[in-house]
Protein backbone atom coordinates (compact mmCIF):
# COMPACT_ATOMS: atom_id res chain seq x y z
CA UNK A 1 0.00 0.00 0.00
CA UNK A 2 1.52 3.22 -1.41
CA UNK A 3 1.78 6.09 1.75
CA UNK A 4 -1.24 8.20 1.56
CA UNK A 5 0.85 11.45 0.42
CA UNK A 6 1.85 8.89 -2.05
CA UNK A 7 -1.37 7.73 -2.77
CA UNK A 8 -2.51 11.95 -3.05
CA UNK A 9 0.19 12.30 -5.83
CA UNK A 10 -0.89 9.61 -7.90
CA UNK A 11 -4.36 10.31 -7.98
CA UNK A 12 -4.22 13.70 -8.48
CA UNK A 13 -2.63 13.65 -11.33
CA UNK A 14 -5.28 13.29 -13.66
CA UNK A 15 -7.54 15.76 -15.25
CA UNK A 16 -4.79 18.25 -16.47
CA UNK A 17 -4.52 17.81 -19.86
CA UNK A 18 -4.57 21.34 -21.96
CA UNK A 19 -7.05 19.82 -24.99
CA UNK A 20 -10.11 19.35 -22.58
CA UNK A 21 -12.64 21.59 -23.56
CA UNK A 22 -14.26 25.07 -21.83
CA UNK A 23 -15.11 24.62 -18.37
CA UNK A 24 -18.79 26.16 -17.39
CA UNK A 25 -17.72 29.90 -16.27
CA UNK A 26 -17.59 31.08 -13.46
CA UNK A 27 -15.99 33.14 -10.75
CA UNK A 28 -14.85 30.91 -7.66
CA UNK A 29 -11.03 30.47 -7.48
CA UNK A 30 -10.52 27.15 -6.80
CA UNK A 31 -11.55 23.28 -6.86
CA UNK A 32 -10.33 21.62 -3.49
CA UNK A 33 -9.80 17.99 -2.66
CA UNK A 34 -8.60 15.55 -0.07
CA UNK A 35 -9.53 14.53 3.45
CA UNK A 36 -8.03 15.55 6.94
CA UNK A 37 -6.70 12.29 8.82
CA UNK A 38 -6.56 11.79 12.51
CA UNK A 39 -4.50 9.36 12.97
CA UNK A 40 -1.60 11.60 11.01
CA UNK A 41 1.02 14.46 11.90
CA UNK A 42 0.47 15.61 8.26
CA UNK A 43 -2.03 17.08 6.69
CA UNK A 44 -2.68 17.32 2.80
CA UNK A 45 -5.45 18.75 0.35
CA UNK A 46 -5.50 19.01 -2.98
CA UNK A 47 -5.71 22.45 -4.81
CA UNK A 48 -6.79 23.12 -8.24
CA UNK A 49 -6.69 26.79 -9.97
CA UNK A 50 -10.23 27.39 -11.38
CA UNK A 51 -9.33 28.84 -15.27
CA UNK A 52 -11.33 29.20 -18.09
CA UNK A 53 -10.34 26.10 -19.59
CA UNK A 54 -8.22 23.47 -18.17
CA UNK A 55 -4.62 24.17 -18.67
CA UNK A 56 -1.42 22.37 -17.40
CA UNK A 57 0.34 24.58 -14.07
CA UNK A 58 3.52 25.53 -15.29
CA UNK A 59 4.76 24.75 -11.68
CA UNK A 60 5.04 28.14 -10.18
CA UNK A 61 4.20 28.80 -6.27
CA UNK A 62 0.62 28.93 -5.86
CA UNK A 63 -0.87 32.16 -5.04
CA UNK A 64 -3.64 31.20 -2.40
CA UNK A 65 -3.40 31.32 1.12
CA UNK A 66 -4.90 27.94 2.81
CA UNK A 67 -5.71 27.82 6.60
CA UNK A 68 -7.54 25.80 8.82
CA UNK A 69 -9.30 26.21 11.57
CA UNK A 70 -10.77 24.56 14.91
CA UNK A 71 -14.14 24.94 15.25
CA UNK A 72 -13.90 24.29 19.06
CA UNK A 73 -10.99 25.60 19.72
CA UNK A 74 -10.31 28.52 17.64
CA UNK A 75 -6.83 27.27 16.86
CA UNK A 76 -6.14 28.27 13.05
CA UNK A 77 -2.99 26.65 11.54
CA UNK A 78 -1.34 28.00 8.38
CA UNK A 79 -0.53 25.40 5.34
CA UNK A 80 2.25 25.73 2.82
CA UNK A 81 2.37 24.60 -0.81
CA UNK A 82 4.00 21.93 -2.19
CA UNK A 83 4.61 21.81 -5.66
CA UNK A 84 4.51 18.59 -7.25
CA UNK A 85 5.44 16.96 -11.06
CA UNK A 86 3.77 14.08 -12.05
CA UNK A 87 5.14 11.07 -14.40
CA UNK A 88 3.31 13.15 -17.58
CA UNK A 89 6.01 16.09 -16.89
CA UNK A 90 2.66 18.66 -15.36
CA UNK A 91 2.50 19.96 -12.18
CA UNK A 92 -0.24 20.19 -9.04
CA UNK A 93 -0.30 21.55 -5.54
CA UNK A 94 -0.72 19.79 -2.46
CA UNK A 95 -1.31 22.01 0.56
CA UNK A 96 0.20 20.33 3.43
CA UNK A 97 0.13 21.17 6.98
CA UNK A 98 2.62 19.60 10.05
CA UNK A 99 -0.63 19.21 12.32
CA UNK A 100 -2.64 16.65 13.85
CA UNK A 101 -6.39 16.79 14.08
CA UNK A 102 -8.48 15.08 16.51
CA UNK A 103 -11.54 12.37 16.20
CA UNK A 104 -14.91 13.72 16.32
CA UNK A 105 -14.22 17.45 16.07
CA UNK A 106 -15.45 20.14 13.13
CA UNK A 107 -12.72 22.20 11.24
CA UNK A 108 -13.16 24.67 8.61
CA UNK A 109 -10.36 25.02 5.67
CA UNK A 110 -10.18 28.14 4.33
CA UNK A 111 -8.52 28.95 0.62
CA UNK A 112 -8.54 32.85 -0.32
CA UNK A 113 -7.33 34.10 -3.46
CA UNK A 114 -5.46 37.14 -3.64
CA UNK A 115 -8.55 38.70 -4.96
CA UNK A 116 -10.31 38.57 -2.02
CA UNK A 117 -12.44 35.18 -3.33
CA UNK A 118 -12.49 32.36 -0.59
CA UNK A 119 -13.43 28.49 -1.29
CA UNK A 120 -14.54 27.16 2.07
CA UNK A 121 -15.28 23.88 3.33
CA UNK A 122 -16.62 22.68 7.26
CA UNK A 123 -15.15 19.33 7.84
CA UNK A 124 -15.91 16.98 10.63
CA UNK A 125 -13.82 14.04 11.49
CA UNK A 126 -15.12 10.37 12.36
CA UNK A 127 -14.92 9.49 15.63
CA UNK A 128 -12.87 6.59 17.28
CA UNK A 129 -14.06 2.96 15.96
CA UNK A 130 -14.11 -0.23 17.48
CA UNK A 131 -14.36 -2.92 15.10
CA UNK A 132 -15.46 -6.40 17.01
CA UNK A 133 -15.70 -10.17 15.44
CA UNK A 134 -19.79 -10.64 15.49
CA UNK A 135 -20.00 -13.96 13.64
CA UNK A 136 -17.56 -16.80 12.24
CA UNK A 137 -19.43 -19.41 10.19
CA UNK A 138 -16.79 -22.22 10.74
CA UNK A 139 -17.37 -24.99 7.81
CA UNK A 140 -14.98 -27.07 6.30
CA UNK A 141 -13.89 -25.08 2.91
CA UNK A 142 -16.70 -22.20 3.95
CA UNK A 143 -14.82 -20.01 6.66
CA UNK A 144 -16.75 -16.66 7.10
CA UNK A 145 -16.01 -13.83 9.69
CA UNK A 146 -18.31 -11.14 10.13
CA UNK A 147 -16.54 -7.99 11.99
CA UNK A 148 -19.18 -5.17 13.01
CA UNK A 149 -17.07 -1.53 12.92
CA UNK A 150 -18.62 0.07 15.54
CA UNK A 151 -18.88 3.88 15.25
CA UNK A 152 -17.68 3.78 11.59
CA UNK A 153 -20.03 6.62 9.80
CA UNK A 154 -19.26 4.94 6.40
CA UNK A 155 -16.62 2.51 5.37
CA UNK A 156 -14.38 2.42 1.91
CA UNK A 157 -11.99 0.73 0.00
CA UNK A 158 -11.03 -2.39 1.93
CA UNK A 159 -8.09 -5.04 1.56
CA UNK A 160 -6.24 -7.22 3.67
CA UNK A 161 -2.85 -8.29 4.72
CA UNK A 162 -2.49 -11.76 5.36
CA UNK A 163 0.43 -12.89 7.90
CA UNK A 164 1.87 -16.21 6.90
CA UNK A 165 4.60 -18.75 7.24
CA UNK A 166 5.68 -20.47 3.80
CA UNK A 167 7.68 -23.90 5.00
CA UNK A 168 8.33 -26.06 1.76
CA UNK A 169 10.97 -28.93 0.55
CA UNK A 170 13.52 -26.81 -0.25
CA UNK A 171 12.63 -24.28 3.18
CA UNK A 172 11.77 -26.15 5.90
CA UNK A 173 12.59 -23.81 7.76
CA UNK A 174 9.31 -21.05 8.21
CA UNK A 175 9.40 -17.98 6.60
CA UNK A 176 7.34 -15.03 7.29
CA UNK A 177 5.65 -13.38 4.44
CA UNK A 178 2.79 -10.50 4.73
CA UNK A 179 0.51 -10.16 1.59
CA UNK A 180 -1.37 -7.71 0.45
CA UNK A 181 -5.08 -9.33 -1.10
CA UNK A 182 -7.63 -7.15 -2.42
CA UNK A 183 -10.68 -8.85 -0.84
CA UNK A 184 -13.42 -8.68 2.00
CA UNK A 185 -16.96 -7.05 1.34
CA UNK A 186 -18.48 -4.01 3.38
CA UNK A 187 -22.11 -3.81 4.87
CA UNK A 188 -23.30 -0.54 4.56
CA UNK A 189 -26.20 -2.19 6.09
CA UNK A 190 -28.34 0.58 8.60
CA UNK A 191 -30.17 -1.81 9.91
CA UNK A 192 -27.46 -4.38 11.74
CA UNK A 193 -24.62 -1.46 11.29
CA UNK A 194 -21.28 -1.43 9.30
CA UNK A 195 -19.41 -4.16 8.99
CA UNK A 196 -16.83 -5.99 6.85
CA UNK A 197 -17.45 -9.71 5.97
CA UNK A 198 -13.71 -11.75 5.55
CA UNK A 199 -13.84 -15.43 3.71
CA UNK A 200 -10.51 -16.99 4.47
CA UNK A 201 -11.15 -19.90 2.46
CA UNK A 202 -12.06 -17.83 -0.90
CA UNK A 203 -8.59 -15.76 -0.12
CA UNK A 204 -6.68 -18.98 0.37
CA UNK A 205 -6.24 -19.60 -3.58
CA UNK A 206 -4.83 -16.14 -4.15
CA UNK A 207 -2.58 -16.43 -0.80
CA UNK A 208 -0.76 -19.65 -2.47
CA UNK A 209 -0.74 -17.25 -6.09
CA UNK A 210 0.68 -14.42 -4.35
CA UNK A 211 3.47 -16.25 -2.44
CA UNK A 212 3.76 -18.80 -6.37
CA UNK A 213 3.35 -22.04 -4.69
CA UNK A 214 0.72 -25.15 -5.42
CA UNK A 215 -0.97 -27.19 -2.38
CA UNK A 216 0.31 -30.57 -1.37
CA UNK A 217 4.00 -32.21 -1.15
CA UNK A 218 5.67 -30.46 1.85
CA UNK A 219 4.14 -27.08 1.08
CA UNK A 220 2.88 -25.37 4.41
CA UNK A 221 1.42 -22.22 5.18
CA UNK A 222 0.22 -21.32 8.28
CA UNK A 223 -1.45 -18.32 9.10
CA UNK A 224 -0.81 -16.08 11.98
CA UNK A 225 -3.21 -13.25 11.50
CA UNK A 226 -5.74 -10.85 9.28
CA UNK A 227 -5.25 -7.70 9.32
CA UNK A 228 -8.54 -5.75 7.89
CA UNK A 229 -7.97 -2.93 6.72
CA UNK A 230 -11.32 -0.21 5.39
CA UNK A 231 -11.17 2.99 5.26
CA UNK A 232 -12.86 4.94 7.51
CA UNK A 233 -14.85 8.08 6.11
CA UNK A 234 -17.09 10.31 7.37
CA UNK A 235 -21.23 10.60 6.66
CA UNK A 236 -21.42 12.82 3.79
CA UNK A 237 -18.20 11.30 1.81
CA UNK A 238 -20.23 10.05 -0.84
CA UNK A 239 -18.66 11.77 -3.77
CA UNK A 240 -19.06 9.94 -7.39
CA UNK A 241 -15.35 10.17 -7.97
CA UNK A 242 -14.75 7.92 -4.38
CA UNK A 243 -10.98 8.65 -3.13
CA UNK A 244 -9.21 10.15 -6.73
CA UNK A 245 -9.57 13.61 -7.92
CA UNK A 246 -10.61 14.66 -11.19
CA UNK A 247 -11.01 18.32 -12.34
CA UNK A 248 -12.80 18.03 -15.05
CA UNK A 249 -15.73 16.34 -13.34
CA UNK A 250 -15.40 18.26 -9.92
CA UNK A 251 -15.93 21.30 -11.90
CA UNK A 252 -19.04 20.17 -13.60
CA UNK A 253 -22.67 21.71 -12.62
CA UNK A 254 -24.76 18.73 -10.34
CA UNK A 255 -21.37 16.99 -9.24
CA UNK A 256 -21.37 16.67 -5.34
CA UNK A 257 -19.69 19.53 -3.50
CA UNK A 258 -19.12 20.63 -0.37
CA UNK A 259 -16.95 23.35 -0.91
CA UNK A 260 -18.46 26.99 -0.85
CA UNK A 261 -17.95 29.44 -3.18
CA UNK A 262 -15.70 26.50 -5.24
CA UNK A 263 -16.39 23.25 -6.24
CA UNK A 264 -14.33 20.11 -5.48
CA UNK A 265 -14.98 17.61 -2.05
CA UNK A 266 -13.20 18.06 1.00
CA UNK A 267 -13.63 15.60 4.37
CA UNK A 268 -12.27 13.57 6.81
CA UNK A 269 -11.44 9.95 6.96
CA UNK A 270 -8.57 7.13 7.79
CA UNK A 271 -7.52 3.88 7.46
CA UNK A 272 -8.37 1.65 10.26
CA UNK A 273 -7.01 -1.99 11.26
CA UNK A 274 -8.25 -4.31 13.09
CA UNK A 275 -6.56 -8.12 13.49
CA UNK A 276 -8.30 -11.28 13.20
CA UNK A 277 -6.90 -14.54 14.87
CA UNK A 278 -8.62 -17.69 13.80
CA UNK A 279 -8.71 -20.99 16.05
CA UNK A 280 -6.86 -23.71 14.78
CA UNK A 281 -10.02 -25.14 13.91
CA UNK A 282 -10.82 -22.44 11.48
CA UNK A 283 -7.71 -21.90 10.38
CA UNK A 284 -7.49 -25.61 9.11
CA UNK A 285 -11.20 -25.79 7.44
CA UNK A 286 -10.01 -22.73 5.83
CA UNK A 287 -6.99 -24.47 3.96
CA UNK A 288 -3.75 -23.26 5.75
CA UNK A 289 -1.77 -25.47 7.93
CA UNK A 290 -2.06 -25.88 11.68
CA UNK A 291 0.98 -27.30 13.52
Amino acid sequence: MLPVLAVLFVLFSVGCDSTVDPIVETDRPYTLWGWLDPTADLQKVRLFEIEPILVADDGAPSTATVTLTDLTSGASVAWRDSVVQFASGSYGHVFIADTPVEYDREYRLDAAHPNGQVSTVRVATPPRTAPRVSDIQNVRGNVRVRIDWENAPRLLDLYLIYHVTLTTARNPEPEPFSLVIQSGTILQDTGTGLGVVVEPSLDIGAVYGALNVSPGGLTAIELLGIDVRPFVAAAEWTPPTGRTFNPELLVQPGTLSNVQNGFGFVSAGFEDSFVIQLSDDAARNAGFTVR
